[in-house]
């Protein structure tokens, strides 16, 4: 069975998103299960990570960064493992080099590229 976790770290709908997983699932017949977490174990036994975001980019990042472990384990998940990973609004852009928005801060870097 699928697990899929919506990471909460503060700044996203995930009540929304769990709710529209949930849909998706049931309509179609996939054996899967949603769990909100910001839990680094979760994460480590989801098969797939949801990061939404919601507000300004330095806020989201900020959410991340309060997390201890937080960032390190999204990114073992996903580069390293090379697990499914959706971002979701700023959740997406949190994956680029920078954002411009209210200053220069500094994301993931993951896929190269300006917000």
């Amino acid at each position: 069975m699928k697990q899929i976790t919506i990471v909460d770290y503060g700044s996203g709908n995930v009540l929304s998103a769990q709710q529209s997983f949930i849909k998706v699932i049931k309509d179609n017949g996939i054996e899967a299960k949603v769990l909100i977490s910001s839990d680094l174990n979760d994460i480590k036994k989801s098969s797939h990570l949801v990061l939404p975001g919601q507000g300004a980019f330095a806020t989201c990042m900020n959410g991340i960064k309060k997390i201890p472990g937080l960032y390190e384990e999204l990114k073992e998940f996903a580069i390293i493992k090379k697990k499914p990973f959706l971002g979701i609004c700023v959740g997406m852009q949190l994956l680029a080099s920078d954002s411009e928005e209210n200053g220069l801060h500094k994301g993931f870097g993951w896929i190269e590229g300006h917000i």
